[in-house]
């Protein structure tokens, strides 16, 4: 709050702002909002390390000769008073010599997130400016300001203001004799006293409310316009308390607006229940988690129900969250003059119908604290004094609005009155304030209002596996808090006592198994030793961004990911992830998602859709950890930190070549771990057999794939407590699918090492062994070693063999032939070979001898596989005949006889079938094989349209030798 004591000519001696009479109280918000008193503890320590430095700087002069820096005539001051406090900032009153006063505020450390102090300030600094140039509301005018940045004394963000000297109104209106602190207004103020108050304020919400804008969100930077600047995601006081007392990030992304009442309402609405969800302590019980998951059920199903159509989509206007009384300032206590209007840091835009509620400020403080609980069923005492303020503030809306020219419509007063007619204002109050609790006073008068149908939502959700569910995780969640917050007040216990720094015990929140500070501090020295190259090897997850955030300055700067999953059969496919290498674009802090906290990079890399290269865009997320991290074992990491970068380098840039070569239609042998993502999850296979390498052709049998290029990897390594496996797979192939960035065409020819560095570690194709789609690792592909002398191996007569070569190498086209077609063009171009005697003789091994002499894959059907799923036989063969013709195959059909047998009338699904494949096959303009046991078995049709037969005799005892003698020598 803006300080509001009297000017004095000659200033008091320059106080230890450690005095006990300028000791920070902070303002929690616990009546309304669960606090999670495992970080408040820390939050309250940091605080203190703040003022500790903020006395050092005073006491060595750095404080006043810093602010006679932005004087004008660079004037000197001095401290004047108190370090004056309230609920987000610390403030001192600064006298310069010529007499002119300054407010110099500061967000407190500990109370403001790091990651939003910058943007509280420069919000408030529009709104003043904002409502300086639009209005006569009497607000101070900003001489300077600046961001954390900006401020050589590190006490991070400032704004420097006129001191407006005055009486605080809420020092008037507050009861000094309260057994509890409160800002409830007192009972004996007088009632014309109270309508002088409303009726000034009622003025200023006349002149806020001629304001329009376009859209729901947050103000400008300063020097932008702030009524026809494009609108973000606003930085309200709810979603700070939501963060400052339950360490739960609900703010989002900035750069989303909201266009409608409907669509900014459900996003406040999920901003409850993510704190709800995420926060370990934000039910006391399973009766309590049950209750509180069906309240906020209900209530996300009725914001339609609570939203003004008229104001659904237009006349979005400012919100100061924190306007009411304790924000004016006075002439006395005998002169209720509003010299003054301070503190409107938490303002943005938003909808009409939350600017036109019904104020919850008329008896100064929010009803949702423990003087607003109702008592036996029965509406609390203080409820009849609200309305009857409620009633006296409607009217005088109306009488001053029937003083402004053209507002006979009196619309201001007509919103009022309908928040109160259609309890919106009840909607209103929570979704400034939070409402975690159910039994809140206007939680309460909501479900009085809706009654009936409250009660049938309710039954909906109840006793429903969800519920039970989210229940006992709370339940399970509250232990490990327990054991988090009794650790935490032991160190806390040492601070007090001088056994322990405050410096230790904040360090050791990062290595707690707790979990660490929802923000970190400014005044935490990491000491771990660094490398020889000057950098730190460990990192805690409060300092990530130090690791990245100068990678953004720098066009070719690269992370090298892990990939290391809990199996150690991907232990190949995890080191070629290690090696791969992005270039990073962006890094921004993401918020707390229902899963998890993390970090994101934005990353580039070079990948191929199966025609030609070009760059894509992917994410790499960072999960939260406890305690200190090596940062060459992060998931994702500067190459600057690993520990061989010139080899890692070296070798990505090899396979980086091998990538670029194996664009469009390739054959070539694997020999190790393939996989193939499902659901967010890699399923691996060993491969060590022929494969084919086609990415376009890969997309079109599997157009959903999501291909994690960038394989992303929670996998934290070993700590302090061993092993801790994180799974983000299904929110990483969410978030890919949303964000991902359009393919960019760049030329093979131009590549550079560089380009070579990034390129994608894994190449899509088919496995013929496998007889399905994988993924393959470049560490794992070389070239083929055909093996043609397999030919001589075989045991049929040569005759026959002679027959089988000079057919292959005519429809192989491998000597000039003339063409060969059936009455239809393009018919009967394949050649199919019959291979029919008992087992073990050599059939497979004839149609493997061929694919190695023509160096053609061969591609191997079990006739049991198209069986085994009568109703998708058809696509099953096509997928078939597809892959062979994409890739030059040889087919091979074993035990053929099951599949194509006889005909027969009582079978008409077997029948469809054979004709099906016999369809298929007239058009294969390639080799097919036929092996079976038993000839006669085949249909006619079938045999009709073999074009070679080769019978195997059994095995003579020589041949048996012969082959014997060859595997053995």
């Amino acid at each position: 709050m803006h300080a509001k004591t009297s000017h004095v000519s000659q200033p008091a001696p320059l106080p230890d702002l450690c005095s006990p009479q300028c000791v920070l109280n902070p303002n929690h918000f616990s009546d309304f909002m669960d606090t999670n008193a495992v970080i408040d503890l820390v939050h309250e320590v940091q605080g203190q390390l703040w003022v500790d430095k903020v006395n050092e700087t005073h006491r060595t002069g750095r404080l006043c000769r810093w602010v006679s820096t932005f004087h004008p005539h660079n004037l000197p001051c001095q401290l004047d008073g108190t370090f004056h406090h309230g609920a987000f900032n610390a403030g001192m009153k600064m006298v310069f010599s010529d007499g002119t006063a300054w407010m110099i505020r500061f967000p407190r450390v500990g109370m403001v997130s790091d990651n939003y102090a910058d943007e509280k300030v420069a919000m408030e600094v529009t709104a003043l400016s904002l409502i300086r140039n639009k209005t006569t509301i009497p607000v101070p005018r900003v001489q300077a300001w600046g961001v954390a940045a900006g401020n050589p004394l590190g006490l991070g963000p400032f704004i420097m203001m006129d001191f407006i000297n005055g009486v605080s109104l809420s020092d008037l209106l507050n009861n000094p004799n309260a057994e509890r602190p409160t800002r409830l207004m007192r009972e004996d103020i007088n009632d014309s006293d109270i309508e002088i108050i409303y009726r000034q304020l009622v003025n200023y919400l006349l002149q806020l409310f001629k304001l329009d804008f376009d859209r729901i969100g947050s103000l400008p930077w300063p020097g932008v316009d702030a009524q026809s600047a494009t609108l973000a995601r606003p930085l309200t006081f709810k979603a700070h308390s939501i963060l400052q007392n339950g360490g739960v990030n609900t703010f989002g992304d900035r750069r989303q607006g909201y266009t409608t009442t409907t669509e900014y309402f459900q996003y406040v609405v999920g901003q409850d229940w993510a704190q709800l969800v995420q926060q370990p302590n934000s039910t006391v019980g399973l009766y309590d988690a049950k209750n509180k998951y069906m309240a906020f059920q209900v209530l996300k199903a009725l914001i339609p129900d609570l939203v003004n159509a008229k104001y659904d989509r237009c006349k979005f206007k400012l919100i100061c969250d924190d306007l009411g009384l304790a924000n004016l300032i006075v002439r006395s206590k005998k002169d209720l003059t509003v010299i003054g209007v301070v503190d409107l840091e938490w303002s943005y835009v938003g909808p009409a119908q939350l600017f036109g509620s019904a104020p919850w400020w008329l008896l100064q403080d929010r009803p949702v604290n423990s003087a607003w609980d109702c008592e036996d069923d029965k509406p609390p005492k203080i409820a009849a004094r609200y309305f009857k303020c409620l009633k006296s503030f409607i009217r005088i809306l109306e009488e001053e609005e029937e003083k402004i020219p053209g507002h006979e419509e009196r619309e201001l007063s007509s919103l009022v009155k309908w928040s109160q007619t259609s309890g919106a204002m009840w909607l209103h109050m929570l979704l400034s304030s939070g409402f975690n609790d159910y039994c809140s006073f206007p939680f309460t008068q909501l479900r009085r209002h809706f009654h009936t149908e409250w009660l049938k939502r309710e039954e909906e959700f109840n006793n429903t596996e969800e519920l039970e569910a989210f229940a006992v995780r709370k339940v399970s969640e509250l232990e490990e808090y327990d054991e988090a917050l009794e650790k935490r007040e032991k160190d806390k216990a040492l601070v007090d006592s001088g056994m322990m720094t405050k410096e230790e015990f904040v360090a050791n929140t990062l290595t707690s198994e707790s979990d660490s500070p929802a923000w970190s501090s400014s005044f935490v020295v990491n000491n771990e030793a660094r490398n020889d190259k000057g950098l730190f090897q460990k990192v805690a997850a409060t300092w990530l961004w130090s690791v990245f955030f100068w990678l953004e300055e720098r066009p070719q700067a690269h992370v090298s990911p892990h990939c290391t999953f809990a199996k150690r059969s991907l232990q190949q496919l995890s080191t070629l992830k290690r090696k791969f290498l992005s270039c990073v674009q962006r890094i921004h802090r993401r918020g707390m998602s229902i899963i998890s906290k993390f970090y994101e990079l934005g990353c580039t890399y070079i990948d191929c859709d199966g025609r030609s290269l070009g760059k894509a865009g992917t994410h790499i997320m960072i999960e939260k950890f406890s305690g200190l991290r090596p940062i060459h074992m992060l998931p994702a990491f500067p190459l600057e930190y690993h520990p061989d970068q010139a080899g890692v380098r070296q070798k990505c840039i090899e396979c980086g070549k091998k990538f670029c070569g194996l664009v469009r239609t390739h054959i070539r042998q694997c020999n190790g771990t393939a996989f193939f993502m499902h659901k967010g999850k890699p399923v691996q296979v060993k491969v060590n057999r022929r494969i084919g390498i086609d990415a376009a052709f890969f997309y079109e049998f599997n157009p959903n794939y999501y291909r994690p290029r960038v394989e992303i990897s929670s996998s934290m390594r070993s700590d302090t407590n061993g092993n801790i496996w994180f799974d983000l797979g299904e929110l990483e192939e969410e978030q890919h699918m949303k964000e991902k960035e359009k393919f960019r065409r760049t030329d093979s020819l131009n590549m550079t090492d560089d380009d070579y560095l990034i390129c994608c570690p894994s190449v899509p194709g088919f496995s013929f062994a496998e007889n399905d789609f994988y993924e393959f690792a470049f560490d794992d592909i070389c070239d083929v070693k055909w093996s043609p002398g397999l030919l001589g191996n075989l045991t049929i007569p040569d005759k026959k063999k002679r027959t089988l070569m000079a057919l292959a190498r005519t429809r192989l086209e491998v000597v000039p032939s003339l063409p060969f077609d059936d009455f239809v063009a393009g018919k009967g171009r394949g050649l199919n070979v019959l291979l029919y005697g008992p087992p073990g003789v050599g059939k497979t091994l004839t149609a493997e001898a061929m694919s190695e002499y023509f160096e053609q894959p061969l591609h191997l059907i079990p006739a049991a596989q198209l069986v085994a799923n009568p109703t998708k036989v058809e696509d099953n063969l096509t997928r078939i005949f597809q892959i062979a013709k994409r890739f030059d195959a040889l087919l091979l059909l074993d035990e053929g006889d099951v599949f194509l047998g006889r005909r027969a009338s009582i079978n008409a699904c077997k029948d469809a079938t054979v004709t099906i494949f016999l369809c298929k096959l007239e058009y294969f303009q390639g080799i097919f094989f036929l092996t079976t046991n038993r000839e006669t078995e085949f249909d006619e049709a079938v045999l009709s349209r073999i074009h070679l037969k080769i019978r195997y005799k059994k095995l003579s005892q020589p041949q048996q030798r012969d082959i014997w003698r060859h595997f053995i020598s």
